[in-house]
């Protein structure tokens, strides 16, 4: 009988010290850059930058098309990368001549991070994502030869995260 005591002791304190305890993450998604990854063969670069969240609500469904997802909406695209050229030293936001409306536009690449289901018990979110950038499609345009992006993200309750910007990139 003291066997099977002592088992059933030890069983309960292997599983007690065995279940980790979910994080707990504010519900205002956070990022954090990780790298970009350039290929000057295809001039390419892959941006990661991990995130968590704590009510598990990034990303958007095809289906979310309704205000204010709509596509007339800001809130339309969940991430949105600056980017940024080093002139004499100081780092300016991109700007190209729209040739539609006649005027000096700055550049912002916009993307719609898909929905992501949440796999923990508490619903919190923790992961990475990488989205490929077409550096070549700028170079001709570019007054410099090192650049900066800057990134922020959007819940589905409209909450922004924090910014990160990446070290320089040297093209």
């Amino acid at each position: 009988m003291s066997k099977i005591y002592f088992f059933v002791v030890l069983m309960a304190i292997t599983l007690l010290f065995s279940c980790k305890k979910e994080k707990d993450y504010p519900v205002i998604p956070a990022i954090e850059y990780k790298e970009f990854l350039y290929n000057s063969s295809s001039q390419d670069g892959d941006f990661v930058f991990k995130f968590t969240d704590g009510d598990g609500d990034i990303g958007l469904k095809q289906s979310d098309n309704y205000p204010p997802f709509d596509t007339s909406s800001y809130y339309y695209n969940n991430f949105y990368i600056h980017i940024y050229e080093r002139i004499n030293g100081k780092y300016v936001p991109f700007i190209l001549f729209n040739t539609i409306t006649q005027q000096n536009d700055t550049i912002i690449f916009k993307y719609r991070i898909p929905y992501i289901e949440p796999v923990s018990a508490n619903g919190s979110l923790k992961g990475e994502l990488t989205t490929t950038i077409g550096v070549g499609l700028m170079l001709p345009y570019l007054h410099s030869d090192t650049l900066q992006f800057e990134a922020y993200i959007f819940d589905r309750q409209l909450h922004k995260s924090n910014k990160i910007r990446t070290p320089d990139i040297i093209l």
